[in-house]
C-alpha cells in the first residue's frame, strides 16, 4: 500500500479507503500468518509439527509474560497512589488533608477504574491460559 502511494499508483482517498478496508477484512489472516511465522523462527519447527507439550509450554510462557506486565502495570499505577505523587493537593493541610483531597479527585487505589481492569485482564487471562493448557493436556493424553 505505501509503495503504491508513494509510486503514485494509489492517489485518490477512495483508493486510500478501499485499501484500508481490504487490510481490515483481512486482518486476521495477516495476524496468524505473522504469528506462525513468529512462533515457527521461535521454535524452531514448522508449526504442524508442534505437539500438545509445545503448545502447553508456549501457553504457560505467554501466560507468564503477561501476568507479569500487568503485575509491573498495576505497581506502576500504586506508585501513583503514594504520599509523595500527591503534590497539589491538600496544599492548605497535613498528610492528611492531601490524602483526603487526593481520594476525593482520584480516590482509592483498590477502587480505581484502572486498577480494577489490571486485575480483571490478570483473572480473564490467566483463565484463557488454563483452559488451553487443560484442553492440551487431554489432547496429549490421548
Amino acid at each position: 500500500m505505501l509503495n503504491n502511494i508513494e509510486s503514485g499508483k494509489t492517489g485518490k482517498l477512495s483508493d486510500l479507503g478501499a485499501a484500508f478496508r481490504m487490510l481490515h477484512a483481512s486482518y486476521y489472516d495477516y495476524e496468524w500468518t505473522w504469528a506462525c511465522d513468529r512462533l515457527e523462527a521461535e521454535e524452531g519447527k514448522k508449526i504442524s509439527e508442534f505437539t500438545a507439550s509445545d503448545i502447553i509450554r508456549i501457553v504457560e510462557k505467554w501466560k507468564k509474560s503477561v501476568i507479569d506486565l500487568d503485575n509491573m502495570l498495576y505497581e506502576d499505577a500504586r506508585k501513583e497512589f503514594t504520599l509523595s505523587s500527591m503534590t497539589g493537593f491538600g496544599i492548605d493541610g497535613g498528610d492528611e488533608v492531601r490524602k483526603l483531597d487526593f481520594e476525593e479527585v482520584r480516590g482509592e487505589f483498590e477502587s480505581n477504574s484502572v486498577v480494577s481492569d489490571i486485575r480483571d485482564h490478570i483473572v480473564k487471562k490467566s483463565a484463557l491460559g488454563d483452559e488451553l493448557i487443560e484442553r492440551m493436556k487431554r489432547v496429549s493424553q490421548k
